[in-house]
């Protein structure tokens, strides 16, 4: 592991850490992007009203992305969706980004993460 990714590692442990019950999520996820995609560009934000960080990342060539990790059995309800967006639209996070869209990181027992992007308003599909 590179120096910098190492930096980055302690960091994102340092802020996980004030979340005991997400933590492992929040570094699975990291780890995830890090390792697995090898993206560069990774940010942890601690989010005391949500109870975790978020990661703001982005894949080389993409747009912002703003990744909320959860737990495969956690419920999803439309209105967990809303209050997730409502509390991430009053943080600093927003004053920097276009805020439309959010991830949420579903971490699997074995480990496995999926992305779930959920937008604000309705998205044309992409041309291919």
């Amino acid at each position: 592991m590179s120096a910098l990714l190492t930096s980055q590692y302690n960091n994102v442990q340092t802020l996980a850490l004030q979340f005991p019950e997400t933590s492992a999520l929040i570094l699975q996820v990291y780890q995830d992007l890090a390792l697995n995609k090898q993206w560069k560009t990774i940010q942890p934000i601690s989010i005391p009203d949500l109870q975790t960080c978020v990661l703001h990342c982005r894949e080389p060539g993409s747009d912002w992305l703003v990744i909320v990790p959860i737990r495969h059995d956690q419920e999803l309800s439309l209105n967990k969706i809303t209050q997730t967006f409502g509390i991430l639209e009053n943080t600093q996070l927003a004053e920097n980004i276009p805020f439309k869209k959010l991830t949420f990181g579903i971490v699997a027992r074995d480990s496995t993460v999926l992305y779930y992007h959920i937008s604000k308003d309705l998205v044309p599909p992409k041309e291919h």
